[in-house]
């Protein structure tokens, strides 16, 4: 989860299209508009590339003095287990 959200589309040659980019996001302005884009790409990414294997539930975004927070909530589709992840991206 963290190699698809951290991972710029462009980095890998292999799979131009592969990642979230959520490092890109730090310099974009921090407004609601940017935060449901950043919901919006993390869900579609994860969906994308790990949709065989985790169920995305939720996800929050938040900008906080120079910082990104993600938290995206998920299930685990073969186990059906709940699980959480707590992102924190920064300069």
């Amino acid at each position: 989860i963290r190699q698809v959200l951290l991972t710029s589309p462009g980095e890998r040659i292999t799979r131009p299209d592969f990642g979230a980019g959520l490092r890109r996001a730090l310099f974009a302005p921090s407004s609601p508009e940017t935060a449901t884009l950043l919901k919006a790409t993390v869900f579609q990414a994860l969906s994308t590339w790990l949709g065989d294997i985790i169920s995305v539930d939720e996800v929050e975004t938040g900008f906080d003095q120079g910082r990104l927070d993600v938290r995206v909530v998920y299930t685990i589709t073969a186990r059906g287990d709940q699980q959480v992840i707590n992102l924190e991206v920064a300069q």
